[in-house]
């Protein structure tokens, strides 16, 4: 899963930090950054990180700057350099706005695009200028976007969407889990609806299920959903060894792209998750140990009928 880095002024980020999304998010980078001059980004391509860390060294060591760093994770589109991010668009007076995108925006992507990109190109350019300022087009925003985070930038302000989902530490903010030794205390995700506690069907509540290696043990817990009150078909399971880490959600099931940060003694995660029977990407959060899915089902919409990767192939992937 991308993160996005939002250093006010004051703060360094721990090369601790750098390190890990170097690996972790590997498929291309940006920055943003406010001086007196005025506003200013760079894209680089998943092999210029060297250049990027470089320039984003060389922003942290002046604490009177502002700035975003940006780490992809792709999941649309190549990873390139004209799809790292940030993405700029000029509002009607000629201002430049920049857009940072964190999670996955549930639109049909266009080849060669990513969500982020085509969501920014065919939506938010489009929209009155600052529209992050108006409530009830913030709200529309953020309701498309589902569990993402965004960043917009402009020459006056910076403006984190989604804010109860980003977290900070050190006086840095963080759209996703920064790394090793992070916490994400206070971590609340945002409810479309309110909570249904759901208590699942015997079969699916054994207490506990003995590993294949017979050591560790694994809990099986009963799961809130906040996107539906039809709760009958949710519930927990617990994925086999060899699959990535799993949950039955409306029928369906839905499978962690992200199985490295997910056990069954997680507290507080957040993760990338795709529905390998309809190949719809979201996200799935487990705060304090409950767990929230934000994953639509229905339709292939995300992805291309040319694409013979099926959605097991591409959790494999992803995970990897």
């Amino acid at each position: 899963m991308c993160i996005i880095i939002h250093r006010e002024k004051g703060s360094n980020v721990p090369n601790d930090v750098l390190e890990y999304n170097k690996k972790k998010n590997p498929d291309g980078f940006g920055l943003a950054w406010r001086d007196d001059e005025g506003l200013h980004h760079r894209k680089y391509a998943p092999t210029d990180y060297d250049a990027f860390h470089a320039m984003l060294k060389r922003l942290d060591r002046n604490a009177d700057i502002e700035y975003v760093a940006h780490y992809r994770l792709a999941t649309h589109g190549p990873a390139c350099e004209r799809l790292s991010h940030p993405f700029p668009y000029e509002d009607e007076d000629g201002n430049e706005v920049l857009v940072f995108h964190n999670g996955i925006i549930p639109i049909h992507t266009p080849k060669d695009e990513s969500d982020t990109s085509h969501f920014v190109n065919a939506v938010l350019a489009q929209l009155p200028d600052g529209w992050w300022n108006n409530n009830a087009m913030r709200f529309l925003v953020e309701g498309a976007i589902g569990g993402s985070r965004l960043l917009v930038m402009t020459a006056k302000e910076t403006v984190r969407l989604n804010q109860r989902m980003w977290t900070t530490k050190g006086g840095i903010h963080y759209s996703s889990e920064p790394g090793p030794g992070s916490s994400y205390s206070g971590w609340k995700p945002q409810a479309t609806t309110s909570v249904t506690k759901y208590v699942p069907p015997k079969e699916w509540t054994k207490p506990e299920k003995k590993h294949k290696h017979g050591k560790s043990k694994h809990v099986v817990k009963p799961m809130y959903d906040t996107r539906s009150t039809d709760s009958r078909n949710f519930g927990f399971e617990d994925a086999d060894d060899d699959d990535p880490q799993g949950w039955r959600h409306m029928g369906h099931w839905v499978e962690s792209l992200d199985t490295e940060h997910i056990d069954g003694d997680a507290e507080d995660v957040a993760c990338a998750a795709i529905c390998v029977d309809c190949n719809s990407m979201g996200e799935v959060y487990i705060i304090g140990g409950t767990t929230f899915i934000d994953v639509t089902h229905g339709g292939d919409d995300n992805a291309d009928e040319d694409d013979d990767l099926d959605a097991r192939t591409m959790a494999a992937v992803y995970a990897n």
